[in-house]
């Protein structure tokens, strides 16, 4: 989940933001449900392909 966060600062440039411990706290403190959304949404993102992406206007 952390390595599909990518947090920006406000000129566009990524920055430091989502860990992987603040991702287990996430699973370990919401239900199973919701962690398990959380984690397919992740994953699903991770799946996306180069021609994919301008589809979705991530260019």
């Amino acid at each position: 989940m952390a390595a599909a966060h990518i947090e920006r600062d406000d000129a566009g440039q990524a920055v430091e933001g989502f860990t992987e411990d603040d991702a287990q706290d996430l699973l370990d403190s919401w239900s199973v449900s919701e962690s398990n959304a959380l984690f397919a949404a992740a994953w699903q993102a991770q799946q996306i392909t180069r021609a994919s992406t301008v589809e979705l206007g991530k260019d």
